[in-house]
């Protein structure tokens, strides 16, 4: 797994303890943004674990009449292509990381 994301737990903790108040707004801002980006990033990777099931509940919808499924087998296409099954773990972290906030 990418480095980055090992980081979060410390960070977590380190921003539990307000002792840190004192550094500039800027770079405050630049760590929450990081933070936020790597908890997204850890959700996609969890959620990816689940794929196959989640691709099957929406397959199984495709029938239901819900507009969110009105593309029919074009929308499990694009949801399968979303959770990138082709890469590992460390290559989606990796571009996701590269991709703009």
């Amino acid at each position: 797994m990418h480095a980055l994301l090992m980081l979060v737990p410390a960070a977590a903790a380190w921003h539990a303890d307000y002792t840190w108040c004192n550094i500039p707004h800027s770079l405050c801002s630049l760590i929450c943004c990081m933070l936020v980006q790597v908890l997204c990033i850890q959700g996609f990777l969890a959620c990816r674990k689940h794929a196959d099931r989640i691709i099957l509940l929406v397959e199984m919808m495709q029938g239901s009449g819900c507009p969110a499924f009105k593309a029919g087998p074009r929308c499990v296409h694009n949801l399968r292509k979303r959770f990138h099954l082709g890469l590992t773990e460390t290559q989606v972290s990796i571009q996701q990381l590269g991709s703009p906030v």
